[in-house]
């Protein structure tokens, strides 16, 4: 009976009253789940007017600069689910809102949480570029056909990042295949170490993008320079901040994303052997 009294508050959006914990690993007794700090909560707003356009912003952060995405953010500290995601949307848009449903929960192990929400515009403004500040450019409604057409004059924000080294001009990263390595694998986990610091990163060797060599004049040019796709899965959908200031992330959109994106799939590559 009282299990069935459980969910009935579950069913009616009431917090459930059961204070037991069943299963648990040993790690988990020193766990304490602080905002912004052991865990990371990010919310996001979905909201249509009257004519079925969605609200949608334009970034002003460095990495993704002009580009538009769905009023987002961190949660902070003393904040529930719904005064999050009211805040960040009226920081980014000027729109107001009343949150009415949950949307969807995107979990990425047990620190890493995306909340998405909607409901009911209940005042403000559309935030024009003269109000821009760090928060976000300046917001719009947007049709769906818009946001679907991936035009060049409304770029939106790709999930496609690009490592890039800053000095002494912008260029991908480059290093040299030791002959000491006793496998490629060596030289890629040293450069990404080197760039990324003694993070642990999951990496994939997707194939050869380019291989070039001359060979001529002889004794002159012999080396070869490969370039290779390797693609990095952020932990908790972060990520990972370059160890050296001189390498940043950088957002790729429009068509080289959806280039990058295709060419990441299976068989699109020369592959790339290592025998050790």
């Amino acid at each position: 009976m009282e299990a069935a009294a459980e969910l009935t508050l579950i069913l009616q959006g009431k917090p459930s009253l059961t204070s037991y914990t069943d299963v648990k690993i040993k790690e988990d007794d020193k766990f304490v789940p602080i905002t912004k700090k052991t865990v990371c909560y990010i919310v996001c707003g979905i909201l249509f007017n009257e004519h079925g356009e969605i609200l949608m912003m334009q970034e002003a952060k460095k990495s993704c600069y002009g580009l538009w995405y769905l009023p987002a953010g961190r949660m902070e500290l003393n904040e529930t689910i719904e005064e999050a995601v009211q805040r960040e949307v009226l920081e980014e848009t000027g729109i107001e809102f009343q949150p009415t449903s949950l949307l969807s929960v995107e979990v990425s192990t047990g620190f890493w949480y995306r909340f998405t929400l909607t409901g009911q515009v209940t005042g403000g403004s559309l935030k024009t570029v003269a109000q821009q500040d760090k928060e976000s450019l300046q917001a719009k409604w947007c049709s769906v056909e818009l946001i679907k057409s991936g035009r060049k004059g409304f770029p939106l924000r790709s999930e496609t990042n690009l490592l890039l080294c800053k000095e002494p001009l912008p260029h991908l990263p480059v290093g040299i295949i030791s002959t000491t390595d006793v496998s490629l694998q060596v030289t890629i986990y040293r450069m990404i170490q080197a760039i990324l610091g003694h993070i642990k990163v999951q990496c994939k060797l997707v194939g050869v993008l380019a291989l070039e060599h001359c060979g001529k004049p002889a004794k002159v040019n012999d080396g070869l320079c490969i370039s290779l796709l390797v693609t990095i899965v952020p932990k908790n959908n972060t990520l990972p901040d370059p160890y050296s200031s001189k390498y940043e992330w950088c957002c790729v959109d429009g068509e080289l994303a959806k280039t990058v994106n295709d060419i990441c799939q299976p068989g699109r590559l020369v592959p790339l052997l290592l025998l050790r």
